[in-house]
């Protein structure tokens, strides 16, 4: 297809083209930033792996793991007429049955949720709910209505810790570098 295209001249055409050129310049600003980004994690010692950990202990000293029953559906133009009708709902019985009557295709199962993969607000929240709350949280293409069924405490094993806190710290220099190039960028940028 690309040599058909190619044939067809399309990579000249304008909108192609730029986008072509966007693409380009993406593809060289993240390798840059890469670059950059893993010269200097070569910095990280053991004292900032340490600190992290010890800032986030719900990530890896006190780490909970939530048991959920979940119901997951795929967001559409007519999610918020579903989730007002669901919203007074009390099980997620009633939001299944409710599904099936308005012929939502769904997914039910039981999954978990680490306090270290999700904001520590949140986290809260879940941790004092009722025993019959249920929430309802879209991601990307997706929405999931989940109630807790329960909750334990599980360590991160040190090494285990120590690699995930590692490739966080990694993750915050790729985030800032990327900020930092970004406001360069707009800086420098004439009309």
């Amino acid at each position: 297809l690309v040599q058909k295209a190619i044939d067809a001249k399309l990579d000249r055409e304008p909108g192609v083209l730029l986008d072509l050129l966007r693409s380009r310049e993406q593809i060289l600003a993240s390798s840059f930033a890469q670059r950059d980004v893993a010269a200097r994690s070569t910095a990280i010692g053991k004292a900032d792996i340490d600190k992290y950990i010890l800032s986030h202990p719900l990530a890896f000293e006190r780490r909970q793991i939530l048991t959920v029953d979940k119901i997951s559906i795929a967001l559409t133009p007519s999610t918020q007429t579903l989730l007002e009708a669901t919203k007074n709902m009390k099980s997620l019985e009633e939001i299944e049955r409710k599904l099936k009557e308005l012929n939502v295709v769904f997914n039910r199962s039981v999954g978990s949720l680490s306090s270290g993969d999700i904001p520590e607000e949140f986290f809260n929240i879940l941790k004092n709910q009722k025993p019959d709350d249920v929430f309802f949280v879209p991601a990307g293409g997706s929405g999931t209505f989940f109630r807790v069924k329960g909750q334990e405490t599980v360590p991160m094993k040190q090494d285990d810790a120590a690699r995930l806190a590692r490739q966080q710290l990694v993750l915050e220099l790729m985030r800032t570098e990327m900020q930092k190039q970004a406001a360069s960028a707009q800086a420098e940028a004439k009309y």
